[in-house]
C-alpha cells in the first residue's frame, strides 16, 4: 500500500507522461475544433492507467502496445491529419521513449543499483527529463507536421525504419543486460538519434515532394500560357491577311462601281462583311483581349460537349494582373468546369461571372456536375482523375496565384453547382 507521498509523486509523474503526449501531439498535428467527450474520456483512462504504471511494475512489451493504444486513440480523436501520419508520430514516440528508457537505464547503473529502492524512481524521472527535452524540441522544429502528408509508401519505409531500430535496441539490452559495456550505451545514443532524425527525414521528403509539385504547377502554367499565346498569334495573323486582302475586296468594288455593276459591288460589299473580322464570334465581347479569347475559345469546347455556357463580365480593358497569372487562373477554372459538367446527363451548364469590386477582380465560375467532387482530409477538393502525377494541380494553382495577388479563393458547393469564386487584387479599378 502505497503511503501519501508516494501517491501523490506517482500522480506527479503519471502527470508529467500526459503534458509530453499532449506537447507532442500539439506540436506535430494540428488540434480539431470544438469539445470532444470521447477524446476526454481517454486523457481520463490514460491518466489512471499511467498512475498504476509508477506505482508497479513496468517494461514488458504489453504495457508498451497499451501506451500506444492510448496516444493514437488520443490522436486519432482529437486531432486532424492522415491516419498513416498519426500511427507513424505515435510508433516514434513509443519507441523513442522505449530507447530512452533503456538509456536512462544504463546510465542510472553507474551511480545506483538496480536492486535500490530508488532506481526505479530515478530512473523513470530521468527518462521523462529527457522526453520533456526531446518533445519541446520536436514541437518546437517540425510544427504541425500533420498537415504535411507523405504518400503511403514513404510512411511504410519509415516505420520500418522506426521498428528496426527498437528491435535491434532490445536485442542488445536482452545481450548486454549483465554485462553493461560502454559500447552498447553508445549503440543506444545512436538508436535513439536515428528515430530522432526521422522527423527530419520526414521534413525533406515533403520539402522535395512539395519542390516536385511546385515544378509540375509551373510546368502546367507555362502550357497554358502558351496555348494562349498560340491562339492569340493565330488571330493576328488573320487580322494581318484581311488587311492585306482587303485591298483586293476594295479594288473588285471600285472596279464594279465603275462598270456601272452595283449588283456585283454589292456582292463584294456582301463578302467583306461575311469575313470573320466582322462577325463577333463567341459569348465574351468586355474588350479585354486575354478574357474574350479565353472565354470563347473555352466556349467552343463547350460546345463540342453540348454544355451551355453563359456570361456576365463587366471589366476594364486593361488589368493591373500579370497576363499569364490570369491566363492560369481563368483557364484552370474554364477547364475544371468543362471537365466535371461534360459528364452530366440533364443539364450541361457553365456561367461566368467577372467583375471589379474595391479594387478587387472577382472571379466566379459555377457548373453543374456528374459526380460530387471529393474532398482530402483538410478539407480541400481533389481531383478524381486516376494519374494524380498529371492531374489535380489546377486549384493548387490557383491558390498559389490567389496569394500572391493578396486575394481569396472558395471552392464549393451551393444550390446543386460547383462554385469557385475568386479575388484577385487589381491596382486598376
Amino acid at each position: 500500500m502505497l503511503d501519501k507521498a508516494e501517491m501523490f509523486l506517482c500522480m506527479f509523474m503519471a502527470g508529467v507522461t500526459l503534458w509530453i503526449v499532449r506537447k507532442y501531439l500539439n506540436g506535430l498535428l494540428p488540434k480539431k475544433m470544438g469539445f470532444s467527450l470521447i477524446e476526454s474520456l481517454l486523457w481520463i483512462g490514460y491518466l489512471i492507467y499511467q498512475i498504476v504504471l509508477e506505482s508497479g511494475e513496468s517494461g514488458s512489451l504489453l504495457l508498451v502496445l497499451v501506451n500506444a493504444f492510448f496516444i493514437f486513440a488520443i490522436s486519432h480523436t482529437g486531432y486532424d491529419g492522415k491516419v498513416r501520419t498519426k500511427i507513424l508520430y505515435t510508433v516514434l514516440l513509443c519507441v523513442i521513449w522505449s530507447i530512452v528508457e533503456m538509456v536512462a537505464f544504463y546510465a542510472l547503473q553507474i551511480a545506483l543499483m538496480p536492486q535500490e529502492p530508488a532506481f526505479r524512481r530515478f530512473g523513470s524521472f530521468f527518462t521523462k527529463l529527457l522526453l520533456v527535452f526531446l518533445v519541446h524540441a520536436f514541437a518546437t522544429r517540425f510544427r504541425e507536421g500533420g498537415k504535411k502528408n507523405l504518400p503511403a509508401k514513404y510512411i511504410g519505409l519509415l516505420l520500418i525504419i522506426s521498428v528496426s531500430g527498437i528491435v535491434i535496441a532490445y536485442n542488445l539490452f536482452l545481450m548486454d543486460y549483465e554485462e553493461k559495456r560502454a559500447l552498447t550505451i553508445v549503440s543506444f545514443v545512436l538508436l535513439l538519434f536515428m528515430n530522432c532524425m526521422i522527423f527530419e527525414i520526414y521534413q525533406k521528403l515533403y520539402q522535395n515532394m512539395e519542390v516536385e509539385r511546385e515544378n509540375a504547377i509551373f510546368a502546367q502554367q507555362l502550357k497554358l500560357i502558351s496555348k494562349h499565346e498560340k491562339e492569340q498569334e493565330e488571330i493576328r495573323l488573320s487580322q494581318r491577311e484581311f488587311r492585306h486582302n482587303l485591298v483586293h475586296f476594295c479594288t473588285g468594288i471600285h472596279a464594279a462601281l465603275q462598270e456601272g455593276s452595283s449588283v456585283q459591288a454589292l456582292e463584294e460589299v456582301e463578302k467583306l462583311l461575311q469575313h470573320e473580322t466582322f462577325i463577333e464570334k463567341g459569348i465574351s465581347h468586355c474588350g479585354n483581349d486575354l478574357v474574350d479569347s479565353l472565354i470563347n475559345h473555352k466556349y467552343e469546347i463547350a460546345k463540342r460537349y453540348e454544355i451551355d455556357m453563359d456570361t456576365n463580365i463587366n471589366i476594364p480593358t486593361k488589368l493591373s494582373i500579370d497576363y499569364g497569372a490570369l491566363a492560369v487562373v481563368l483557364g484552370n477554372l474554364l477547364d475544371n468546369a468543362i471537365e466535371a459538367a461534360k459528364d452530366c446527363v440533364e443539364e450541361k451548364k457553365i456561367s461566368i461571372s467577372m467583375g471589379v469590386k474595391k479594387k478587387q477582380l472577382v472571379i466566379v465560375v459555377r457548373n453543374t456536375f456528374a459526380k460530387e467532387p471529393k474532398k482530402d482530409m483538410t478539407g480541400d477538393f481533389v481531383t478524381t482523375k486516376g494519374d494524380t502525377k498529371e492531374h489535380g494541380f489546377g486549384i493548387r494553382s490557383v491558390k498559389k496565384i490567389t496569394k500572391k495577388y493578396e486575394g481569396s479563393s472558395l471552392f464549393q458547393i451551393h444550390n446543386n453547382m460547383f462554385e469557385a469564386i475568386v479575388l484577385l487584387t487589381n491596382s486598376k479599378d
